[in-house]
């Protein structure tokens, strides 16, 4: 799950990297703080992914070596 939540109060969590947004009692408010940030919030396959501005969901046509090889400059 990419959503963490403590009472009130939630923040998205990163499915690549695991990192964090600022908490917030508004999951609207947050979620537009977030795609603000650079984040990316997307629904391939029926459930809601978030990736954090330096990560980007893995496309049907990229392998998960060749994305970290993009991540680190290396075609």
């Amino acid at each position: 799950m990419s959503i963490e939540r403590d009472g009130d109060q939630c923040m998205l969590v990163c499915e690549s990297c695991g990192a964090e947004t600022d908490t917030s009692d508004d999951f609207h408010s947050l979620v537009s703080s977030a795609r603000a940030d650079g984040w990316k919030v997307v629904k391939p396959d029926g459930t809601w992914q978030h990736f954090c501005e330096c990560c980007e969901p893995v496309s049907e046509r990229e392998s998960a070596l060749q994305r970290t090889k993009r991540m680190f400059g290396k075609r």
